[in-house]
């Protein structure tokens, strides 16, 4: 049972030390990583190119962490999996922007075709009130 115990420990521990090194050699190592202030604020950024999703699999898959270990080996499992799920939310974004994109366009086309038959629609109006004032005309003169 002792030795259960010291080995779950031995466990945790290596699992801790990779956990503890992951912000300090991030912070300190320089090559890639930026001060905490710089990461602020990245809304409206550069705007990356999203790129179609392959089905030959010579592209890693960026929205997982295997993926993103495959192209940058130098990262921690945990950064993996931030820049995996930073990637997926990326991509669902710009598809969301592009579905409500084509929403908008939707819209518009719908505004145009309304507009135009409001206009028939107000024609028709003005044409059955004109046959409508001619025929109380019509009433009114025989009395």
């Amino acid at each position: 049972a002792d030795d259960n115990l010291k080995q779950s420990t031995m466990n945790n521990e290596d699992d801790d030390s990779t956990l503890g090194q992951e912000p300090s050699a991030g912070a300190n190592d320089g090559a890639g990583s930026q001060p905490a202030k710089a990461r602020k604020g990245r809304r409206g950024g550069r705007k990356r190119k999203v790129e179609a999703e392959s089905d030959d699999g010579e592209a890693p898959e960026l929205t997982t962490a295997e993926g993103q270990l495959a192209m940058n080996p130098n990262l921690t499992l945990e950064q993996a999996t931030n820049e995996a799920k930073r990637e997926y939310h990326r991509l669902n974004a710009a598809k969301s922007r592009a579905r409500n994109k084509e929403y908008v366009e939707d819209l518009k086309l719908k505004v145009v075709s309304l507009t135009s038959r409001v206009k028939e629609l107000e024609q028709e109006v003005a044409v059955l009130r004109a046959e409508k004032e001619l025929l109380m005309a019509g009433q009114q003169k025989p009395q």
